[in-house]
């Protein structure tokens, strides 16, 4: 009598090719061996039921995050000013009202960016 078969979804089918060194190979073998288990049920077993765990980013403050979103939100603001005065100026249209002091602004978030910046690397930032 034949095996039954398995649900397609059951059915190993995907291939993954994954090169290991001499000592890494050596210790896996070991491993599987002294659970009974294959080399691949070994490697499966792992990858899919060992729990890791990501690395913890260290130094960076929430709050410096969301200050530098908020820098960059408004640098994109200012950038879509100065596209609008720069095509307006290149169709000789009438350049819009304040834009000179769209400078003014570039300058004036320069330097909080710098700020930022200086605040995040000094450990600072809050």
């Amino acid at each position: 009598m034949a095996r039954p078969k398995k649900h397609a979804l059951e059915r190993r089918t995907e291939e993954v090719n994954t090169r290991f060194t001499l000592l890494e190979l050596d210790h896996i073998q070991n491993e599987a061996k002294k659970a009974g288990l294959s080399r691949a049920a070994f490697i499966r077993k792992r990858s899919l039921s060992e729990r890791i765990v990501a690395p913890q980013v260290r130094g960076v403050d929430p709050a410096a995050i969301m200050k530098l979103d908020k820098l960059i939100q408004e640098i994109n603001a200012i950038g879509v000013n100065v596209n609008q005065i720069a095509l307006a100026a290149n169709t000789d249209r009438r350049v819009p009202l304040g834009s000179e002091h769209v400078a003014d602004a570039l300058d004036a978030m320069r330097q909080k960016v710098e700020t930022t910046l200086d605040e995040l690397v000094s450990g600072d930032g809050s």
